[in-house]
């Protein structure tokens, strides 16, 4: 992870977008330290919020698209590929297949905060053959809450961010719950109160 901030920090906003774009491909790249140091990025080098936060949410949408179209080209023979070659994923991808099912679009928007979900939502998403636009959108909108707060974290905390980042890793358990449930009592709501005033 060190290099990966080093090469952020010679490189600039391009590596930036790399970064991110390569986590949200689902490699192996921790968001919850990329996307505060971004913010901390932001910081000190005078660089606009908006512009990182931007960078950031359209090199995840196209990141996770990559996998999106991998999912949908190699259907159930990709969950028969993964699960043949890394058979302790098997049950990963059985839960992200059962949020998938549960949830539908939303699931797409929440699994962005959700250890593991996050990983694999993108592939069920294109094996199950979500209507792109619709997923796009979803995955948008989950992406950039995802990286509106870590990203505003890195900014505000700045030479706090690895406090921050071990915070994080210890209450991570207990903090996406709640912002799921927060989220979803606010989307619950606002549908009630819409369909109270038609």
């Amino acid at each position: 992870m060190d290099r990966l901030i080093s090469y952020i920090l010679r490189n600039g906003l391009p590596a930036l977008f790399l970064v991110i774009f390569l986590e949200y491909a689902c490699f192996p790249i921790s968001s919850e330290v990329i996307l505060p140091f971004c913010g901390f990025i932001s910081k000190i080098n005078s660089v606009s919020f908006p512009v990182i936060f931007l960078i950031s949410v359209i090199a995840g949408v196209l990141g996770t698209l990559v996998c999106y179209g991998i999912g949908y080209i190699l259907g159930y023979k990709l969950i028969n590929a993964i699960s043949g070659r890394f058979p302790t994923m098997e049950g990963k991808l059985n839960r992200s297949f059962t949020f998938f099912n549960k949830y539908g679009s939303f699931a797409v928007c929440l699994g962005r905060m959700i250890p593991l979900v996050r990983t694999y939502i993108s592939f069920v998403a294109g094996i199950t053959k979500m209507n792109f636009l619709r997923y796009t959108v979803f995955s948008a909108l989950g992406i950039s809450l995802w990286n509106f707060v870590l990203i505003w974290l890195g900014f505000k905390l700045g030479d706090n961010i690895d406090i921050i980042s071990k915070w994080y890793n210890t209450y991570k358990h207990y903090l996406i719950p709640f912002l799921i449930i927060t989220i979803t009592a606010t989307v619950y709501i606002s549908k009630k109160k819409h369909f109270q005033y038609k």
